[in-house]
């Protein structure tokens, strides 16, 4: 499964992304972060994701690695 992050839900689109990926079967929306605290919390909990307010934290939980 594909893990997806969305970085910054200011632009008017990253709403339509983010309902999109949900609709995917093999791809999750796991993490969202956001310059603005408020709006990220409430876009992550909108769409089932963990708000990350720490960008490498963010980085890392949307990283994925071949063994």
């Amino acid at each position: 499964m594909a893990k997806v992050g969305i970085m910054s839900f200011a632009h008017m689109h990253a709403y339509s992304y983010a309902a999109c990926l949900n609709e995917l079967t093999e791809t999750a929306l796991v993490a969202v972060w956001d310059d603005d605290a408020k709006r990220g919390r409430t876009a992550a909990r909108q769409f089932g994701a963990t708000f990350v307010p720490n960008m490498d934290r963010f980085s890392r939980r949307t990283s994925t690695r071949s063994s």
